[in-house]
């Protein structure tokens, strides 16, 4: 009888659809910048147990407490910037009315607004690789001026903060000066409000 039911399950294990993620280590057939949406869906809900016990592993203030926040996107925006990596989006409460209206100029977040955004791919291979807690925080007005008052910050797949450089981070979200340095998920998976 074991035989029996070792057989189907190898059976249906081949037969079983290649591009759905697989339960435990969330594998594609293919990589995370050839997924249609679906796929992407199915892999999000497979990772998304994963990131929230990485980040929160060391009970780092952000990565612990972040999945408590409001979503700035009803889905995982497509691999792009921050290294082809999906991004999903969550803002504290004290900046996420704000930092959902999107706009375009004109964008002063309040002090003590946090983005944290989880980052994650499909390499080549479909196999899943998770990346950094991607964190902004906005402090008081002169504490960072170099910055637009920012603080870039970065949790790894441990929970622990890791150092991160601020003329890096800063050099790329220059480019949104108008929207006080923040960049926003791509429209199409953006929160409607």
């Amino acid at each position: 009888m074991k035989r029996l039911f070792a057989k189907l399950f190898v059976i249906a294990a081949l037969l079983a659809p290649t591009s759905i993620a697989h339960a435990e280590d969330c594998t594609f057939s293919k990589p995370a910048d050839e997924m249609s949406e679906t796929e992407s869906d199915a892999l999000y809900a497979c990772v998304e147990g994963k990131l929230k016990t990485a980040y929160g592993k060391a009970g780092h203030d952000v990565g612990a407490t972040y999945r408590n926040w409001k979503n700035a996107s009803i889905r995982p925006a497509a691999p792009g910037v921050h290294s082809e990596r999906f991004l999903m989006t969550f803002v504290n409460e004290i900046g996420y009315d704000a930092y959902t209206e999107f706009k375009d100029e004109g964008v002063k977040l309040p002090a003590g607004t946090v983005i944290a955004k989880e980052s994650y791919t499909a390499n080549k291979k479909g196999k899943l690789a998770i990346g950094p807690l991607l964190i902004m925080v906005k402090l008081k007005e002169g504490q960072a001026e170099k910055y637009g008052d920012w603080k870039y910050v970065g949790v790894g797949t441990n929970g622990k903060e890791f150092k991160v450089s601020q003329d890096f981070c800063h050099a790329c979200h220059v480019a949104f000066e108008t929207q006080d340095y923040v960049g926003y998920p791509v429209e199409e998976v953006r929160v409607i409000k």
